[in-house]
């Protein structure tokens, strides 16, 4: 079931987006931009259950973030800012934290949020 709920304009169309967290770990922004209908913009999968969920901007004047904590304390950030550089190599050169794919998950979050918002507009 849903956790923690929150709002804030991430499409920057003027309208609330509201962001969901569920207690099965799932992170979800549902925009209102054109219809009554809701339309799933960004979706995300964490380890535990979400507790507490909040966006606005935080780190950066000009990008917003949605800030998430688990059960297990964890804090998360989820930047619309553009990343230009992720060092993923730990200190025996492989990459940290890869998945199947060989992408690592530090990869695909800080490139998530900003190309999900960036396509439902």
């Amino acid at each position: 079931g849903v956790s923690a709920l929150c709002s804030h304009d991430l499409t920057h169309d003027g309208v609330p987006d509201v962001i969901v967290g569920r207690d099965d770990g799932s992170i979800q922004v549902y925009s209102f931009d054109v219809s009554s209908e809701p339309k799933l913009c960004f979706e995300s999968s964490l380890t535990g259950s979400v507790t507490a969920c909040e966006a606005g901007l935080v780190n950066s004047a000009n990008f917003d973030e949605i800030v998430v904590s688990t059960y297990s304390g964890q804090i998360l950030s989820f930047s619309s800012e553009p990343s230009t550089q992720i060092d993923l190599t730990g200190d025996d050169g492989r990459g940290a934290a890869e998945d199947d794919d060989g992408e690592g998950e530090a990869a695909k979050a800080a490139g998530g949020l900003m190309g999900m918002l960036n396509r439902s507009r």
